[in-house]
């Protein structure tokens, strides 16, 4: 009788070990989800009956560290992969863009007027200087200057050490009807792209401020405005008003070479040899820069398409519903499976500001304020 029980044990432990083996087999050869939330915090502002508060800015990510301003007026640096804070500064105001990084410092503008320089480490201001209106675009630097694009629908351009204007071009608009947004400035050789709320695009010279040539983009009865910022791929700068159709212009003379059948509703966003953008319908495109062909990718979501950045092993799709769409490269194909999509928030969430790439890692703001962290 023992020997039987003996083999029924031996027998059961075998087929145990069968069991295991088999299943963590099939375990390890689980695919693993794309989007694997590190942390997320809260930067919206606070929250006044009948007024539901819209986030716009986004961080900037510096040697594994963010930099973000939170909307109740702080402006706050965090570790990249585990969210501590690390410091924290008193502005007031809100804030609609994302900082720049120059050298050891981090700069950026408010909702009431003002521009700030600190120190990424410890936060240690630099100087502060008034511009007067609301900055609503993220600065760019070139060359020790600095620029931004203002509500008011002024160009400053400020020296970056100290804060010192240099120049400044104010445009006049007549439209009554705009977004009241604005688009950062683009950098082309000796000269500053920006895109104004009548629908046109201008060249500005780099030292002056001079204006080298004005081009109408927009053409339509309302709602002209250019608040993506323009690309330059080659002797061709590509841009387009809200709603409205791409425009090629020549970026020596500002001719108008071509108005494109694509309508496009998302930034520019230049990687290797390409420039991608998507449209109002979901769809993702190409221009090659050396051709200057403009080629659909077999991608597409189920809304309209405000980013589209390269990650990790493929192409993330960010909608204007809130959700992301990951497509992985396989054998030079994108291949989307069901565990490879995620919404940023809840149902009202939108994805409005830049979402920020470094390596895997990957840092989404949504526009109900919610920054998430995906390792």
């Amino acid at each position: 009788m023992k020997y039987l029980v003996l083999l029924l044990i031996f027998s059961g432990c075998s087929s145990v070990k069968t069991y295991l083996h088999n299943n963590l087999e099939l375990v390890t050869k689980y695919k693993k989800p794309i989007f694997k939330v590190g942390w997320n915090k809260n930067i919206r502002p606070s929250y006044e009956t009948g007024n539901l508060p819209i986030v716009f800015n986004s961080p900037v990510i510096y040697k594994k560290r963010i930099f973000v301003g939170h909307n109740k007026g702080f402006f706050q640096s965090h570790d990249l992969l585990t969210g501590r804070q690390l410091w924290s500064k008193f502005d007031g105001g809100q804030y609609y863009s994302s900082p720049v990084i120059v050298g050891e410092s981090v700069i950026y503008g408010t909702s009431e007027g003002r521009v700030y320089s600190r120190d990424i480490f410890d936060g240690k201001l630099n100087y502060e200087i008034v511009v007067g209106d609301p900055v609503e675009s993220s600065p760019v630097h070139v060359n020790g200057r600095l620029f931004f694009h203002l509500r008011n629908h002024q160009v400053f351009c400020l020296d970056v050490k100290t804060g010192k204007t240099l120049w400044s071009y104010k445009k006049s608009i007549a439209n009554t009807t705009t977004l009241q947004s604005s688009s950062s400035p683009v950098i082309d050789q000796n000269y500053v792209l920006v895109g104004f709320a009548d629908g046109t695009l201008a060249s500005l010279r780099i030292e002056t401020g001079e204006l080298r040539w004005e081009q109408v983009v927009g053409t339509g009865n309302k709602f002209n405005d250019v608040d993506t910022s323009p690309v330059v791929i080659g002797e061709k700068v590509y841009a387009y008003a809200d709603g409205q159709q791409l425009v090629e212009i020549d970026v020596n003379s500002g001719v108008v070479t071509n108005r494109l059948d694509y309508f496009p509703s998302s930034d520019f966003y230049s990687f290797d040899n390409r420039v991608f953008f998507g449209d109002k319908n979901g769809k993702v495109y190409f221009i090659n820069k050396d051709s200057g062909d403009i080629t659909p990718f077999n991608l597409e979501t189920d809304a309209s398409v405000k980013y589209v950045r390269p990650w990790k092993n493929g192409i993330a799709i960010f909608g204007s519903n809130g959700k992301i769409n990951f497509y992985k490269v396989e054998n030079s194909k994108f291949v989307k499976s069901s565990n490879e999509s995620f919404h940023i928030g809840s149902r009202g969430s939108s994805i409005i500001s830049s979402p920020k790439v470094d390596g895997d890692n990957l840092v989404v703001t949504s526009s109900l304020g919610r920054i998430v962290y995906f390792k």
